[in-house]
């Protein structure tokens, strides 16, 4: 009855969203996610950028504005959103451009996929990164440990964005305005 709950839930809270991904969360949710949907959810309402649904894949995002800077000028401006984020189009362009970046510039703090999955914290094979599924998978077994390192709360929660309470107040106060507009 829970998970039923939890899909009902999970529709409800995604019913504003253009992003339909329902069959994802609800197979992974079921056998392979202990985390409440809600939560994964409101990650990924948070990790969007502002020009692309929720859930929107082909993100590569720079930490560092002299490093989205260096790629800038050696790509070009045209697959920049902003600054900082790249919208890379396809898996496998997404795959070609993060091996460049992080072979030819050495850079490997960026936020990558759906969930913004760091680079350097978090290694995935490429391609996976760019996976709605796959990424899902990560983000949830990210949450996973610091709720069974930091305990069941949003302080908790908000350590997937960064482990200083300092750093992440922004990102709780995020998600508590997610949270907040879907009551």
């Amino acid at each position: 009855m829970w998970a039923v709950d939890k899909i009902l839930l999970s529709m409800l809270l995604l019913s504003s969203t253009s992003f339909a991904y329902q069959d994802i969360i609800e197979e992974t949710t079921n056998s392979l996610c202990s985390v409440p949907v809600e939560i994964i959810e409101v990650i990924a309402k948070v990790e969007r950028h502002a020009k692309r649904p929720v859930g929107y894949q082909y993100i590569i995002a720079f930490n560092k504005q002299e490093e989205a800077n260096t790629v800038k000028t050696a790509i070009g401006k045209d697959l920049f959103l902003d600054w900082r984020t790249i919208d890379c189009k396809n898996t496998r362009l997404c795959t070609k451009l993060l091996s460049y970046i992080v072979k030819d510039f050495n850079i490997d703090n960026m936020d990558l996929g759906a969930f913004q999955i760091n680079y350097h914290h978090h290694k995935m094979p490429l391609d996976d990164y760019f996976s709605f599924e796959k990424s899902y998978l990560k983000a949830c077994n990210y949450l996973e440990t610091l709720i069974a390192n930091y305990g069941y709360s949003w302080q908790s929660i908000a350590k997937y964005n960064h482990k200083d309470p300092k750093v992440n107040y922004a990102y709780l106060q995020k998600i508590s305005t997610i949270l907040g507009s879907n009551q």
